[in-house]
This record gives C-alpha cells, structure tokens and sequence, in this order.
C-alpha cells in the first residue's frame, strides 16, 4: 500500500458505518459506500435550499414560464396562418430553450449532479458540459436575460413578436389549469391578450380572443 492511498476510509453519510474501499483506477476516489447513500445526501442537500438556489430555482420558473407563453402565442399565429410571425416567434423560442437549458444545469447542479449525469440527461459529452455550461457563463445568460426582461417591461412588443411580459406566464395559480383550445385562452394568458392581438395584426372580432 503506497501513502497515496489511505485504504478504506469511512462512508461520507452521516450515520452510515460502512466503509469505502480504495480504487485501483484514475479518477477521484468514492465518497459513499453506494448510490443509495450518495442518494441520499443529495436529497439532503436539495431540500436545505442556500439563497442562491433558491434564486437559480426562480431564474428556471421564470425562464420556462417566458417561452410557454411564446408558445402560446406562436399556437394561435400557427392556427391562423401568420406564418412569417410564427418564424419570428420560432426564433424567439431557440433563444428561450437556451436560457432554460442553462438554467436547469445549474439547477442540476444545485442538487449535486456531476458532470456525467447532466451530460447523459443532454446527450451530450461530458467535456462539452465543462465548456458550455461554466457557472460563469451561466451567471451572464440569466443576467442578460433578466436585464432583457426588465427593459421590456411596459415596452409593446413590435408586430410579430410578443414579448412575454414580466410575471406573465401561461396558466393561472387558482385551480386546476385547463388546456387552452382554439379560440380560448387560460389563466394569465386572458391578462395578456392585447398582447396576442397586437401579434395577430389586426383588431377585427375574427381577431378578438375574447
């Protein structure tokens, strides 16, 4: 046994008694005794929420919120056909799923996900994860977005891009949500529909989503 390596060492749950033998192979060594252990920790952890997660956990509602709306909004330019706005919206969109991708990384990680499991979850490699998703870079996009939302804020959005309004999102938090069909809009969504007529180009009742 060489002095770089100590031999079993005690499992890293507390409580649990089980020791963790040393490794042959690169890499770093095993905190836990198992998964089950190593589970439970980070369930732990998850639930002891420190203020930055608690603000990572709004940056992923808000973000995901924002591009249901958008696409609540592209439903309706589909159905009626306003193709070109739709690609609009389309863009719009890829932009959004950027932001929440970012946002539920950190929040993977918020949670003690390693590398190799936010890479599984993405299909992705683990290296690309390390150079994508750097907590740096992902500070800067939801900063960027929040100060993108504020500017926004009692902007009216130019024909063909609805911008979801601060604290607007799909869905109302009384009762249970019904699914919006043709013709009808649910919860918040009612709020905002200037927004969707503006989007649709016209103030004919064919228009009115009332």
């Amino acid at each position: 046994m060489t002095p770089k390596d100590p031999g079993p060492v005690p499992c890293a749950r507390a409580g649990c008694r089980n020791e963790v033998e040393s490794g042959s192979g690169p890499g770093r060594r095993r905190k836990y005794c198992s998964e089950s252990c190593g589970r439970a920790v980070r369930k732990i952890r998850s639930s002891q929420r420190t203020p930055d997660t608690k603000a990572h956990d709004e940056d992923a509602r808000l973000a995901v919120d924002d591009m249901a709306f958008r696409i609540a909004v592209l439903q309706h330019q589909i159905r009626d056909g306003d193709a070109l706005a739709g690609l609009r919206q389309v863009v719009e969109l890829s932009s959004d799923l950027s932001c929440v991708a970012a946002a539920v990384v950190q929040q993977a990680r918020d949670r003690g996900h390693k590398g190799p499991a936010i890479a599984e979850a993405l299909r992705i490699t683990v290296d690309k994860v390390g150079r994508a998703y750097t907590a740096e870079r992902i500070a800067r996009k939801m900063t960027q977005r929040r100060a993108r939302r504020a500017a926004l804020a009692g902007t009216p959005p130019p024909a063909g891009r609805a911008e979801p309004p601060p604290g607007a999102a799909p869905g109302s938090s009384r009762g249970a949500r019904r699914p919006a069909g043709p013709g009808r809009l649910s919860g918040r969504q009612t709020a905002n529909r200037p927004i969707l007529r503006r989007v649709h180009g016209g103030t004919s009742p064919q228009k009115d989503y009332s």
